[in-house]
């Protein structure tokens, strides 16, 4: 068997599987039918377009924690249809995205596809015991789980002075904060102020009303110069930086109304970070600052 250390985008598109086994990846050929036998199976869920069979969480965790969860599902006659599974802890909810995952119209009828959806806890969550479930949303029909099926519970240690989120103008996986943006009027200049990233770049684009990409600004903080992380860490919790990005519009660029997204992804698996509201709720991974109209 081959493994990665990490999940590595390009290994899947080329065609491969990554499956997370513990710490690791183990690349996989298309079409592996297996479920791992450390997964607990899942009752219910079956006979469905998309099913849901097996799974690994831990028992524990603390607020703020990042909580691993590993999903087997399948599709057995393959689907058209995009399909994501909703995870609640308590009254949160955490509905994922489909960024550094199969998509459900690739997969092959009848394999078992496996992969990580892991999730952030608030920092201020009372401890306590919480019941966890999963579903699966249909995005393409815009349909909520119809089932829950039951991932046993997590028990979660409460911080004794958590930080506190509320002046965020975005919550990257309880980690990285957007404190503020600004433009100049006029100019294609947007301004960030981040605090207490880790090992993560951030991304700024220029976007059309169908999300595609048109400019493009990926880079550590202060264009590389600040890493937010190496072999030691390079920022301290609380740090801020006012980190600055130019967007030069192409000339070529016709008229109409465009829109700046932001966000943050991990350096090595391009996983993007998810965003949380103030109640700890997963709400996509990026943040529209605004329109931006080309005339």
């Amino acid at each position: 068997p081959v493994y990665l250390s990490n999940y590595r985008r390009e290994i899947v598109d080329a065609g491969f599987r990554l499956r997370p086994d513990g710490v690791f990846y183990q690349v996989v050929e298309p079409g592996d039918e297996s479920v791992p036998p450390e997964l607990t199976s899942l009752s219910g869920g079956d006979d469905r377009e998309v099913e849901l069979l097996a799974y690994d969480m831990p028992a524990a965790a603390d607020a703020g924690d990042f909580v691993p969860l590993v999903l087997a599902m399948r599709a057995p006659a393959g689907t058209a249809d995009y399909y994501v599974p909703v995870v609640r802890v308590g009254d949160i909810t955490f509905p994922f995205t489909t960024d550094s995952h199969l998509t459900t119209p690739q997969w092959l009828p009848g394999e078992v596809i496996v992969e990580r959806f892991d999730f952030a806890l608030p920092h201020d969550l009372p401890g306590g015991v919480y019941p966890v479930e999963v579903g699966l949303k249909n995005l393409s029909a815009d349909t909520d789980p119809a089932e829950w099926l039951s991932l046993g519970e997590l028990t979660v240690n409460g911080q004794g002075n958590p930080p506190s989120f509320g002046n965020l103008l975005a919550n990257f996986r309880q980690r990285v904060g957007l404190t503020g943006a600004t433009a100049r009027n006029g100019q294609d200049r947007r301004t960030a102020v981040w605090e207490e990233p880790l090992g993560y770049t951030v991304f700024v684009h220029l976007i059309d009303g169908a999300n595609r990409p048109l400019v493009t600004l990926d880079y550590t903080p202060l264009g590389g110069s600040v890493p937010t992380h190496l072999w030691i860490p390079k920022w301290l919790p609380g740090q801020r930086l006012l980190d600055p990005y130019r967007l030069v519009l192409p000339d070529d660029l016709a008229p109409g109304t465009y829109y700046i997204e932001v966000g943050l992804y991990e350096m090595v698996s391009k996983r993007r970070l998810h965003m949380a509201d103030s109640e700890g709720n997963l709400i996509g991974d990026r943040l529209i600052l605004g329109a931006v109209e080309v005339k």
